[in-house]
């Protein structure tokens, strides 16, 4: 007798969203900027590094008892922030970001530092 295979079902449908994971394979080197630092991070590994990273969604799962798609997020694009300047920057963008997201009023002035317009949308310079 055939066992019935017993498992997450692969879903491409929305639900209630459940606790996104990373998914651990990384994009290829030229758009992956870690090998970069590779030595670095093996000879200090207490030493932190910004990053921006570009996500998107490889796949969900469902959870077929609670109906909860949980979605499985991989690395497209990861660029290590060296230059002082764009770190000051990236920082100031996190800070707000996290204001935003958590409910919170962000820094007065800060779009004016950044030199950002608050109601203008950030797009993507390679979506053209």
């Amino acid at each position: 007798m055939a066992s019935k295979k017993k498992g997450p079902a692969i879903v491409n449908a929305s639900g209630p969203a459940g606790v996104p994971k990373l998914v651990s394979k990384l994009p290829s080197d030229t758009v992956n900027a870690l090998p970069s630092i590779a030595q670095r991070l093996v000879d200090d590994p207490t030493e932190r590094f910004l990053c921006v990273v570009e996500l998107d969604t490889g796949q969900a799962v469902q959870d077929t008892d609670t109906g909860m798609v949980v979605p499985y997020v991989r690395v497209r694009k990861l660029e290590v922030i060296f230059d002082s300047r764009d770190a000051d920057f990236v920082r100031l963008a996190l800070k707000k970001a996290s204001e935003v997201r958590l409910g919170k009023t962000p820094l007065e002035g800060l779009d004016d530092v950044m030199g950002v317009d608050a109601d203008t949308e950030w797009h993507d310079p390679d979506d053209r």
